[in-house]
């Protein structure tokens, strides 16, 4: 049987999603060789292609986008008579057989976060129809939590022998020196004297936890970095009188690393989500963590962080042993999901 994974996520910014599909890819193609495995790669594509020695590249000679990934890279599938490999929620829907994944069904969980403006009601409605398609029509469905897994069953009726957990993981953070610069872009911060947090403004990532500790602790520092995108979720933040919570904008990697290093504990609010990378890589990186008590992430991370109630607005954590960070640490890699995906192949 041939494969051929959907590079879309070469061409896009990088969230969660697309850093599930990138470094799981390059796990996998350690133990492609021999294999009939290929990747359908857009024009446009930014990411670095140099680490996929085993896994054949095919230039698609199209920039990334809907149409790209519902028409050029569906046709191709056809005409190869392949399966495809779709890591980030969406298939072409023409040729919807293979292996894909859906991280988490927010968009049919929690509508009332998407109703914000144009785009997010498009990007629901669209989202909920591939939940659909891949529920009835793939040949194998991952996602990246028991409790995603959960939903997609009760929600979908999705047979639960279909579904296969192939979790997140968190060494990429560590491939990488930190940029210890960024304290030179961002002198307001003081090593060790503040609370940092990567949010956006949907409502599911409860950025409002934040400012509303952030009201009631007026003698604390709290950075926050990431996409206030208005345009897409259609929500603004006041930020007036919160001269203790620095915006950050988008950072790199690099930048978040030493931010996480040197911040008092790292704060993750959400409502939902479907893993949650970025607690992992605050710890990756020596921090502690302050995590929401909802959705997957007490089944991830378990006794290695302090919890929070998203709906209380109080700042309460204590350090964790180093021993239980560890475990955590020791419990998710790469390579375990690159393996877990190709038992399925």
């Amino acid at each position: 049987m041939k494969y051929v994974i959907n590079g879309k996520f070469l061409a896009e910014k990088i969230t969660g999603i697309q850093r599930y599909a990138y470094e799981l890819t390059r796990e996998l193609d350690a133990m492609a060789e021999g294999r009939d495995i290929e990747l359908f790669v857009p024009s446009d594509a930014t990411a670095d292609l140099s680490v996929y020695r085993h896994i054949k590249l095919v230039p698609s000679g199209a920039p990334a986008g809907e149409r790209w990934e519902q028409i050029t890279y569906g046709n191709y599938l056809r005409r190869q008579g392949a399966q495809g490999i779709n890591l980030c929620n969406i298939v072409p829907l023409g040729c919807p057989r293979g292996i894909a994944c859906i991280h988490d069904i927010n968009y049919r969980v929690m509508p009332e976060a998407y109703r914000g403006s144009l785009h997010a009601r498009i990007s629901s409605v669209w989202h909920r129809i591939n939940y659909r398609v891949i529920g009835r029509r793939a040949d194998r469905i991952l996602t990246v939590s028991e409790f995603s897994k959960r939903e997609l069953i009760q929600y979908y009726g999705i047979p639960a022998d279909k579904i296969t957990v192939v979790p997140d993981s968190w060494e990429h953070f560590v491939r990488s020196l930190p940029d210890d610069s960024v304290f030179d872009h961002f002198p307001q911060l003081k090593k060790g004297e503040y609370f940092f947090s990567m949010c956006s403004m949907a409502k599911n990532k409860n950025i409002r936890w934040i400012l509303e500790v952030a009201r009631q602790h007026p003698e604390e520092t709290f950075a926050v970095s990431g996409m206030l995108d208005q345009k897409r979720l259609g929500e603004t933040i006041d930020l007036t009188g919160l001269d203790n919570v620095h915006y950050l904008g988008f950072v790199s990697d690099d930048e978040a690393k030493v931010l996480m290093k040197f911040c008092k504990a790292f704060i993750f609010p959400s409502y939902r989500e479907g893993f949650g990378i970025p607690p992992m890589e605050a710890i990756a990186m020596g921090a502690d963590a302050i995590v929401s008590n909802r959705s997957c992430l007490p089944e991830i991370y378990g006794d290695a962080v302090s919890y929070l109630d998203p709906d209380v607005y109080e700042l309460d954590f204590h350090p964790v042993a180093e021993e239980k960070k560890r475990q955590l640490l020791e419990r998710y890699s790469w390579k375990k999901s690159a393996e877990l995906l190709l038992s399925l192949l």
